[in-house]
């Protein structure tokens, strides 16, 4: 039986001159309200095949997924109903699986796997799916059934962004960083932001944020740093997420890039929320240049030479180039980690 809540629908089709082609398209390009207007004005109108039916309700549940409230008790339904409406669709025993993973329910996931494997045991997500829920335990059995699972998703769908990703991130919680990265790296470009698989849509990381994270594992955090930077030249300016910009400067502090950490840590207080901002505004220029005001109170002759040579080509003339960490150097030093046009540049003039 359909479950509650999904609308009843004849199998018999009275036309086949409809199709959930809108709908599909909005989810597609994230318009997540309007996906679920068009999925539900198509189901209204009693039309099309079992297919294109059963296509407009998964839809629809991936739409429920990302709105506001019961998401996913709504998807739920609506995939077990998709699932019944058409019995050779696999679409929905996938994410439903890949739901109940993520919950922590593996014996449901695993029946859903199961079902979706007697309609196609060569597609590469089942594969994919059974390696994230294999890791839940996160014993050395499942640690190994979880690569065994990922490693077959791979060699099904070897360009599959998604299933290196998979791959990667278990490489990586088994401490095999560069193996790890190795499968990030194949991952890059695999991300098609008007795509169905695209990662935003199916909950993972862009493969150049995972990358950026096993760098730093690997004690990278510059290359880190380099890779997050190359993350977030994809978004443009105004859309940036403040925490990218505290990740990176996360990066830079441990790489020693003290001003360039302060300028992000400053791009992140001025993006947070209210709550956050107060907490990054101690990690900007202000602070963040302790370390490098630091090596320079050492009395280090070359790098005092170096940053007093760059205050002076950034129009700062009270500094006289003498090679002593004085107070007017300190005064234009101070000034410099508190602009944002100066900040960057100041930790590679050492």
């Amino acid at each position: 039986m359909v479950e509650a809540g999904v609308p009843r629908m004849s199998l018999i089709v009275a036309s086949n001159d409809s199709s959930p082609a809108e709908c599909v398209s909005a989810f597609r390009k994230r318009k997540i309200k309007a996906a679920i207007g068009q999925c539900e004005t198509y189901l209204a109108g009693g039309k099309g095949t079992a297919r294109d039916r059963a296509t407009a309700m998964f839809i629809l549940g991936r739409a429920q997924i990302h709105s506001v409230g019961g998401g996913e008790s709504k998807a739920l339904e609506l995939w077990r109903g998709a699932a019944e409406f058409d019995p050779s669709y696999i679409e929905p025993h996938i994410l439903i699986g890949n739901l109940f993973g993520d919950s922590g329910k593996v014996a449901q996931a695993q029946a859903a796997y199961d079902r979706a494997a007697e309609i196609n045991a060569k597609d590469w997500r089942i594969y994919a799916g059974r390696a994230r829920i294999y890791i839940k335990p996160r014993t050395a059995a499942t640690d190994a059934d979880a690569l065994r699972a990922a490693e077959q998703a791979v060699a099904l769908k070897p360009d599959a962004a998604y299933a290196r990703m998979v791959y990667g991130r278990i490489l990586q919680m088994a401490g095999k960083y560069e193996e790890s990265a190795r499968q990030f790296e194949a991952a890059i470009g695999g991300d098609d932001p008007s795509g169905d698989a695209s990662f935003v849509l199916i909950g993972e990381p862009h493969p150049l944020e995972a990358l950026a994270y096993v760098y730093n594992q690997m004690g990278k955090p510059a290359v880190a740093a380099e890779t997050l930077g190359k993350y977030m030249d994809t978004i443009p300016v105004a859309e940036r997420y403040y925490a990218d910009y505290q990740q990176r400067a996360e990066y830079y502090e441990l790489a020693g890039m003290y001003a360039m950490a302060a300028a992000d840590f400053g791009e992140a207080a001025s993006r947070a929320p209210a709550e956050y901002a107060e907490e990054l505004l101690a990690k900007d220029g202000r602070n963040a240049g302790d370390e490098l005001r630091s090596v320079l109170a050492r009395g280090s002759l070359k790098p005092t030479l170096k940053v007093q040579v760059f205050l002076r080509n950034q129009g700062y003339d009270e500094v006289t180039i003498n090679g002593r960490y004085d107070d007017a150097t300190k005064r234009a030093l101070d000034a410099c980690l508190l602009d944002k046009a100066c900040a960057p540049g100041i930790g590679q003039a050492i």
